[in-house]
């Protein structure tokens, strides 16, 4: 079963559900507004994976900080775990 096949340098998908498919998730991820390739459509998809994971991550850490000097100024655990939102064993093993 042939999935894609190359016509003029550019990759085409063959198989109709496959093709609708992606179609689909296209016009999700650009909104209509682009028409993109394959490539073009998961390196966007990665991009915005990345940048989402990068700010949680940040976030993590910032709370960490925090939960951190909270915890040198002596504020009780539940109070830090109320305001940090991490875990009572993440705060107690700073």
């Amino acid at each position: 079963m042939l999935i894609c096949n190359k016509e003029n340098g550019r990759w085409y998908i063959t198989n109709e559900e496959i093709s609708r498919i992606f179609d689909q998730e296209n016009q999700q991820i650009t909104g209509g507004k682009i028409t993109m390739g394959i490539i073009e459509v998961i390196k966007k998809q990665e991009r915005e994976e990345g940048k989402l994971e990068g700010k949680l991550e940040g976030e993590l850490e910032k709370a960490i900080e925090i939960a951190a000097e909270m915890k040198r100024d002596g504020l009780p655990v539940a109070q830090i775990v109320k305001f940090t939102k991490l875990s009572a064993e993440e705060i107690e093993g700073l």
